[in-house]
């Protein structure tokens, strides 16, 4: 019978040394936050809950890896919409040795090397890695590329997405959003749509479909 594989997104805020005093507490805070929106995104799919590690990193494990790069964008565009700032992620696929539903930092295996590993080594120019057993070097260029589209969304951009992500329409992303400072009404679904197509998200959608495709066969 084939063992499990299990998803692992290691992750660091980016230039966390510049933010504001409490800024980073506040961040972490919102992390721990999102498990149940997480949770609905990776079907059920997350192990304990996001831990916290070396002051400004993270950690989440997926007993689905193919839910995991939804995930990882989720959690970027809901950093750069809420706190205007960014996360490294690297996303480990492997089996997993000891798993510690309690504190999932203190677990173990190849998933948790892959992604501690990738994460340690990520080039200075990515914010977002993929890193597989065996490595599948196709999936990783594509989840590169993806990284270049992500590091360009403004926060409107990026409020968009996770509110699409999380299954909402327009209409309920404009009305949940911050006020148009300029008319003090909601923005407009036009607003919403411009900012999805500024942010590439059909083919972004395609590209994450065909990933997580991929990495149901490994």
């Amino acid at each position: 019978m084939k063992q499990q594989n299990y998803a692992v997104l290691t992750g660091d805020i980016v230039q966390s040394g510049k933010l504001e005093k409490g800024k980073l507490a506040e961040i972490q805070a919102f992390l721990k936050s999102a498990h149940s929106q997480l949770q609905e995104l990776s079907e059920n799919a997350v192990v304990g809950s996001l831990g916290i590690t070396r002051g400004d990193g993270w950690q989440l494990a997926l007993s689905r890896p193919d839910r995991a790069l939804r995930s990882a964008l989720f959690l970027r565009a809901s950093l750069k919409a809420e706190f205007s700032v960014d996360t490294r992620v690297c996303i480990g696929v492997g089996r997993v040795e000891r798993l510690v539903v309690s504190n999932i930092v203190e677990s173990t295996g190849t998933a948790f090397e892959l992604s501690g590993r990738g994460l340690d080594c990520l080039p200075e120019e990515l914010y977002m890695e993929l890193q597989t057993d065996p490595l599948d070097k196709g999936l990783q260029r594509m989840v590169r590329l993806m990284d270049c589209v992500v590091q360009g969304w403004s926060s409107t951009d990026s409020r968009a997405v996770a509110g699409y992500l999380l299954g909402k329409t327009q209409e309920e992303i404009a009305a949940e959003g911050p006020l148009n400072p300029k008319t003090g009404k909601p923005v407009s679904r036009q607003s919403i749509s411009k900012a999805l197509f500024r942010a590439h998200w059909d083919t972004v959608t395609e590209c994450v479909t065909y990933v997580e495709n991929t990495i149901c066969k490994l």
